[in-house]
């Protein structure tokens, strides 16, 4: 625990520190660290006099906004734990997380329909953040048993997809907090001061990771309200950020726009580049190379331990994600859980101080993912004689433009919704990007695609419902009854028009749970 300084204390201690210096700027507000501070504190006390105190949780749900640091650390100051939700989220998803993770408190626009149409009601609306209030539901809420400003205290409720079909909970310690911060500014160089460019959403993982780390340093973030590269561009020309992270799918995006003369520069200050949450493939790299004289870092984390490796290397190789980030380790697990030699592929496993280290109330899946002290969160790779990881890809995630789908939640909504014998849900191409495909054995006369949209869109996110659906009546199966591949590979996927279906996919995805 040494140097341990609680991410809790990061507003107060900067503007005790740069009390003039920028924090925070957007469009229409520029807030110093002095001012931040001011603002935090009136929230914290506002949050007390309401109940929220040591192991009461709060949701944040606001878009990429001043408000958002305001309230989150506001929970932080009144010894809360900070639970962030992306705005793409569903009504239904919304409530289901709120009511499993015992939420009973939960900030949103004054706009928002979302709080009312789930049961919560007006707590409070103060001024110290502008367009924003307190909801709280008719409940008690849950406390948990923690201990705030100390390392193993709770800080940040955070989910991550997985195996079963629905979200997982896991906790994140003050340490493990400020242990990712810590280290990414080791492993990258990162110094006091820098400014961070951030697009990526603060409803998921990858948003707050640059929050924190920009506070840890003292450092300014410039926040774009959404992922659109006219406005992305401006705003970095007129920041000029020393440290962008982004999702692949925004490295491919801000590469091939439109741009005017000039805006090849428009980069040009940055100090550090990468790139989260996904594959980037060495066609988006070198496009924004070639654009902007910016090379793009993998940087290979998963929602269970952010501090995993990152390739700091100019020779650039699709699916090399570096060496590990500093205090972490990395081995990959054959099928029995022995180490592979050097060049074999196998299972990653990582271990950090960042990491988490267990599921709540999921004991199964917590074996299976946390093993005598490593995350093993499912992907395959291996190491190379020079100690860098290369990742090679998994089976039970699809990739949907840096957020990700688990295959089994899509098949489960459906099943539960519509009269079918069985459902596999997979990988497809929509218009040369990936996409959710669904194959489904049942009476196509009864189960069409319209009803399979239509069930996924009351219970999903928007880039989690399918874009190509097939109803058939049979599977071809083996003598075990399980579905043969090759019947999947030899069906041709549906393409309907493109606008036939609104993916209304989210602007700037994190992939929180990457």
């Amino acid at each position: 625990m040494t140097g341990f300084m609680s991410p809790r204390d990061l507003v107060r201690r900067g503007a005790e520190r740069h009390g003039a210096r920028l924090a925070v700027t957007s469009p229409d507000v520029n807030l110093t660290y002095r001012e931040l501070a001011g603002r935090t504190a009136r929230i914290a006390d506002i949050l007390k006099r309401t109940g929220v105190g040591p192991g009461i949780q709060v949701a944040i749900m606001l878009s990429n906004c001043p408000e958002f640091p305001i309230w989150y650390f506001g929970v932080f100051e009144a010894g809360g734990i900070a639970v962030s939700l992306p705005l793409t989220q569903t009504l239904a998803e919304t409530e289901d997380l709120l009511k499993t993770a015992g939420i009973s408190f939960l900030v949103a626009s004054d706009e928002s329909a979302l709080p009312r149409g789930i049961g919560f009601n007006p707590a409070a609306s103060p001024g110290a953040a502008r367009g924003t209030t307190l909801w709280r539901v008719d409940r008690d809420p849950a406390k948990l048993a923690t201990t705030p400003w100390t390392p193993q205290g709770y800080l940040q409720r955070q989910f991550s997809s997985g195996s079963t079909g629905r979200p997982k909970h896991i906790m994140r310690s003050e340490f493990s907090t400020f242990a990712f911060s810590r280290a990414a500014c080791e492993t990258t160089d990162l110094r006091e001061g820098e400014r961070f460019l951030v697009v990526a959403s603060l409803g998921q993982t990858l948003g707050i990771s640059c929050l924190m780390t920009a506070f840890y340093l003292g450092g300014s973030v410039a926040l774009a309200p959404r992922f659109l590269p006219p406005h992305i561009i401006d705003l970095a020309r007129r920041f000029k950020p020393t440290v962008l992270r982004m999702t692949p799918p925004m490295v491919e995006t801000l590469a091939t726009c439109l741009i005017e003369d000039g805006d090849e520069r428009a980069f040009e200050s940055l100090k550090h580049c990468e790139c989260c949450t996904g594959m980037l493939s060495k066609a988006a790299h070198d496009a924004f190379l070639r654009r902007y004289g910016i090379s793009v870092h993998p940087h290979y984390a998963t929602s269970e331990c952010r501090s995993g490796t990152i390739d700091l290397e100019d020779d650039f190789e699709e699916g090399r994600v570096g060496r590990p980030f500093s205090g972490t380790t990395v081995k990959i697990l054959d099928e029995a859980g022995k180490p592979c030699p050097t060049g074999a592929p196998g299972d990653i496993a990582i271990r950090s101080p960042a990491a988490a280290d267990h599921y709540i109330d999921d004991p199964e899946a917590t074996a299976r993912t946390f093993r005598d002290g490593y995350v093993v969160p499912g992907d395959r790779g291996y190491l190379d004689d020079q100690g860098r990881l290369h990742v090679l890809g998994r089976s039970d995630i699809i990739n949907i433009g840096g957020s990700k789908v688990d295959r089994l939640e899509v098949e489960r909504v459906i099943r539960d919704a519509l009269p079918v014998t069985d459902v596999v849900v997979m990988e497809g191409r929509r218009a040369g990007s990936p996409a959710i495909r669904a194959v489904i054995e049942g009476d196509p006369a009864v189960v069409t695609r319209a009803s399979v949209i239509a069930a996924c869109r009351a219970k999903l996110s928007a880039y989690k419902v399918p874009a190509q659906v097939q109803v058939v009546e049979k599977f071809d199966r083996d003598a075990n009854g399980k579905a043969l591949k090759s019947f999947f590979e030899g069906l041709t996927p549906d393409e309907p028009p493109i606008d036939a279906q609104r993916l209304d996919a989210p602007d700037a995805p994190d992939g929180e749970n990457n």
